[in-house]
């Protein structure tokens, strides 16, 4: 569904965007490539494009349907693995910072078209890793994510 809608909304929404937004989600993209990234702030950057970007200006209705599809895809490819892919991190980045750059530019088809491969592209990775899951460890458990002993 993603892949299906949030190049709609995206191509909806590209006119009213702040572009002095996005041309800092594209330097905090910039920064963290050539880092190492832990899972949160990952995360955060997928937001900053799946969220804060492609649905900035989306309706309501859109919104909620949009960010459903999205609960089980954004955090699994950090928050829920063990061991993030550095090499599949720096690409979806990459992705990113292209998507952005036609955004900035103003290519609207194009655009619409690089956000559709990179929510295709990373379905089947996530849905594998879905399958994989084991036990957090504490080493990368965000703090909002408690053990709880279910034998009590």
């Amino acid at each position: 569904m993603r892949w299906l809608l949030e190049p709609v909304v995206l191509g909806q929404s590209m006119e009213r965007l702040d572009l002095d937004q996005v041309r800092a989600r594209w330097r905090n993209l910039d920064v963290a490539i050539g880092r190492t990234i832990t899972p949160l702030r990952f995360e955060t950057l997928e937001i900053e494009l799946h969220v804060h970007t492609v649905l900035a200006n989306a309706n309501p209705q859109m919104v909620k349907t949009i960010r459903r599809s999205q609960l089980l895809v954004i955090p699994t490819r950090s928050t829920f693995v063990a061991l993030p892919h550095a090499e599949e991190l720096k690409g979806a980045l990459e992705e990113h910072i292209e998507i952005l750059d036609l955004v900035l530019s103003g290519h609207k088809k194009s655009a619409k078209r690089a956000l559709e491969g990179h929510v295709r592209q990373a379905l089947e990775p996530n849905i594998e890793r879905l399958r994989n899951v084991g036990p957090l460890p504490n080493s990368i458990r965000p703090p909002f994510l408690v053990p709880v002993d279910i034998r009590q």
